[in-house]
């Protein structure tokens, strides 16, 4: 399957928790590509990050072939 386009599905249609999608869309994040548009800092800086949610995200993108090209968007 085409990398770009996992990043383009919902994260309800990618089977995560609630609690992770309620969490991503207090920081406006529906998809794994507003992810990767977004400056990682201004995330981190969201009240609601956490690393618990970091650490799901990074398996959900690592699951969807998609870290590579969220850690080069970091360098």
């Amino acid at each position: 399957m085409n990398n770009s386009s996992n990043s383009l599905k919902s994260l309800l249609e990618l089977g995560v928790s609630d609690d992770f999608r309620q969490c991503a869309a207090t920081m406006n994040i529906h998809c794994l590509q507003d992810v990767l548009d977004q400056d990682l800092s201004e995330i981190k800086a969201h009240p609601a990050f956490n690393y618990i949610w970091y650490t799901d995200l990074l398996s959900l993108l690592k699951k969807e072939g998609l870290l590579d090209e969220f850690q080069d968007r970091l360098l």
